[in-house]
């Protein structure tokens, strides 16, 4: 059956786009770096000065851009390793030679500050903080830095001939110099102007790698990229660092600009307005990082110059203006300039050219499997039945939730673990699943006890979930969803590219792939869930509840889907609807308090006359 809807206007992704316009990136950049250099060959010095201020309080956005915009991890941290790189470079260039060359120093800034981002960054990632507490340790440590810098104001605490100063802070830094030549005034501009271009086509171009893509999915949502395989630590390490690395090149480009840096570069009084700066511009592009830096900058150094009639009202009110256009900013476009200008452009580039087009519903074209390169074609040789629970027993506070439950499937078995609610398959599931650790008992897969693994290695190992609220990237793409578990399975773009293609035909979808997954209906978010599993190449596939809130009519398709499924892979269903589970036709193991109740098929467990008791609630 289809039905009738309307392309107009579909709900497109502002962030990063994971293909496409590859040259027009590379391009504007450049353009716009071009003809930022002739403005500043024009102006006077004084405001050569300014531009290079703020273009370098735009690369600061821009890690943070990259780190809480791409990554969702809110960080103070920022300016921790900005003023890492500016006291580095004060520090080395004050040990050298005078006129030697001070590339060196900017290196070691940029080292130093990514050593510091990346082993903050392990023991918060691996060590499980995440959310606000990430926000929390970075903004403690950014303070004791502060704290100690501001503390070395005596003569013992040098670094070499390089004396901190305390709160003083260190002065007379010398000039960024390349070759011998010093880079000054309009050159030192054009540098940094330079700088901010190759930086930025940098972070665009990870950002559409491979790693990239996959770091954008672990953003949006953890969970499901966990659950496809990613081990998504490493990801956002590696983001975190990424970051660090940024900010740490921009605190290098500070030093020399200001002649002197103090224990403010690591302050609140920094570290509030870079948070500000991306979220006026938009913080779920690169370039609304810079925009934002370059416009509130902008008004902060002019507001108080603004005249009307002749007068400046304005003078001594910056802070109160700024913070009236702020509150205008988040409640008009609260998801910043750059997105609300590309919403304008895309709404420009659709009007005009509306249309109704048949989109068929998901499912209509679901019959035979694609041919898809299954990541589990050439995974190790497998030692025993797919999966095998053993006597697990599972306690929370004294409340014993699963006793001794034991499963086994074998390769392209079909098993329904049914139970009336409470009767512990969530539990079960979550074990299975890696996301409990039992109180005793074991699980393996294919032989091998995984009973100590992450969800992400369970899933390297053939392990497939489908979770029962639909568990997927509702802020990429229907293509990108596909793509990124693709990639999962078979680990090269060229195969998730086909993977995702082909997957986009199967599901009748081709028509909404470029829109955002989270727009689709209920039942068609399930049923992709469904297919991103099923992309990675599964041998073994646990479905939670698939059929929650979806009509009769998607109900049955998803039941055709599951019998699919197990063509190829040992499917396990957790399911408590009793129609569902007559359309699989399967075996199946009824679970009472935690505890197997009874096992065999639907049609002995429907005759039992204690089955229809707890589901009728008789006595």
């Amino acid at each position: 059956m289809s039905r009738t809807v309307s392309a107009a206007t579909p709900a497109v992704s502002h962030r990063p786009r994971l293909s496409g316009g590859a040259a027009l990136i590379v391009v504007w950049p450049i353009v716009m770096g071009v003809a930022m250099v002739v403005v500043g060959l024009l102006v006077k010095p004084a405001l050569q000065f300014r531009l290079t201020q703020w273009l370098i309080a735009g690369l600061l956005a821009l890690s943070l851009g990259l780190v809480w915009g791409i990554g969702r991890m809110f960080s103070f941290g920022q300016t921790l390793f900005f003023g890492i790189g500016a006291y580095t470079y004060a520090v080395v260039t004050r040990n050298a030679s005078q006129g030697a060359d001070t590339v060196p120093a900017v290196i070691a800034g940029v080292a130093l500050g990514t050593l510091v981002a990346a082993a903050l960054g392990y023991f918060m990632f691996y060590g499980g903080i995440t959310d606000v507490y990430v926000a929390v340790v970075t903004l403690a440590a950014t303070l004791v830095a502060f704290t100690l810098m501001g503390a070395t104001g005596g003569a013992q605490w040098k670094v070499g001939e390089a004396l901190l100063g305390g709160y003083n802070g260190m002065p007379a830094i010398a000039p960024l110099t390349i070759g011998g030549y010093p880079i000054v005034s309009g050159d030192f501009l054009n540098t940094v102007i330079v700088v901010c271009v190759i930086v930025f086509l940098l972070a665009k171009a990870f950002i559409r790698s491979n790693v990239g893509r996959v770091a954008i999915g672990v953003g949006v949502n953890e969970q499901r990229a966990e659950l496809l395989g990613f081990d998504t630590r490493r990801y956002k390490l590696l983001l975190f660092s990424i970051g660090g690395a940024i900010a740490s090149l921009a605190g290098t480009l500070f030093s020399p600009n200001e002649g002197i840096v103090t224990p403010g570069v690591f302050g609140l009084a920094l570290a509030g307005p870079v948070v500000i700066w991306v979220m006026l511009g938009g913080r779920t592009v690169l370039s609304g990082a810079i925009v934002g830096a370059l416009v509130l900058n902008y008004l902060s150094a002019n507001i108080d110059r603004l005249q009307v009639g002749g007068a400046t009202p304005f003078a001594n009110q910056t802070t109160l203006i700024l913070g009236i256009v702020l509150l205008i900013i988040v409640f008009t476009i609260p998801e910043g300039i750059v997105p609300a200008l590309m919403r304008l452009k895309d709404a420009g580039l659709s009007r005009g050219r509306a249309r109704s087009v048949a989109a068929e519903e998901v499912g209509d074209r679901i019959g035979q499997l694609p041919d898809l390169p299954a990541y589990s074609r050439w995974r190790e040789m497998r030692d025993g039945p797919e999966l095998e629970a053993k006597n697990l027993v599972k306690h929370f506070d004294g409340v014993r939730a699963v006793n001794g439950v034991s499963l086994t499937l074998e390769a392209t078995d079909l098993m329904c673990l049914l139970g009336p609610n409470g009767a512990g398959k969530s539990t079960v599931f979550n074990i299975l699943a890696g996301r409990y650790q039992p109180t005793s008992g074991d699980v393996l897969i294919a032989g091998k006890s995984v009973t100590k693994l992450r969800p992400h290695e369970r899933a390297r190992r053939g392990l497939g979930l489908k979770l029962q609220v639909p568990t997927i990237f509702t802020e990429l793409s229907v293509r990108e969803n596909l793509w990124i578990a693709g990639f999962a399975g078979v680990g090269n773009r060229s195969g998730a590219d086909r993977s995702s293609e082909e997957l986009l035909d199967w599901l009748g979808l081709r028509d909404r792939a470029d829109t955002l997954a989270g727009t689709l209906s209920h039942g068609q978010q399930q049923t992709l869930e469904i297919a991103m599993v099923l992309a990675t190449g599964p041998s073994l596939v646990l479905l939670d509840e698939p059929t929650a809130g979806m009509t009769h009519g998607e109900t049955t398709r998803v039941a055709a889907l599951a019998q699919l499924l197990h063509e190829q892979a040992a499917v396990l269903v957790i399911e408590h609807d009793m129609d569902f589970v007559r359309a699989l036709n399967c075996p199946v193991v009824l679970l009472v308090d935690g505890e197997v109740f009874a096992r065999g098929a639907w049609d002995e467990l429907r005759r039992d006359k204690r089955v229809l008791d707890i589901y009728l609630g008789r006595a």
